[in-house]
């Protein structure tokens, strides 16, 4: 294994540890209300995720999809983090 190969593993070891470590002292991982919060109000995250404002309303019930979580966890620099578990609709 080359030495790069090496540094990529532990890389990837040590993010995936943080974010095992962020989500444990946080208690949780990305919720509707935390997006609200964020955002201010579920018309500027709407605006801001380029959805509609029934959109974002709808999550109460179903949950941020997996897809629009890393995004979020994008926008906001890891302010909100993406559930790692959460698998993307087929």
């Amino acid at each position: 294994m080359s030495l790069l190969l090496v540094f990529e593993k532990i890389l990837e070891i040590d993010i995936q540890e943080c974010l095992n470590k962020r989500i444990i002292e946080k208690g949780s991982v990305m919720t509707v209300n935390e997006v609200i919060d964020h955002y201010g109000s579920i018309k500027l995250a709407a605006k801001a995720l380029s959805v509609t404002y029934q959109c974002v309303h709808n999550w109460k019930g179903d949950g941020v999809p997996a897809g629009v979580q890393s995004r979020i966890q994008l926008q906001t620099g890891g302010v909100l983090l993406a559930d790692p578990y959460k698998q993307p609709a087929p």
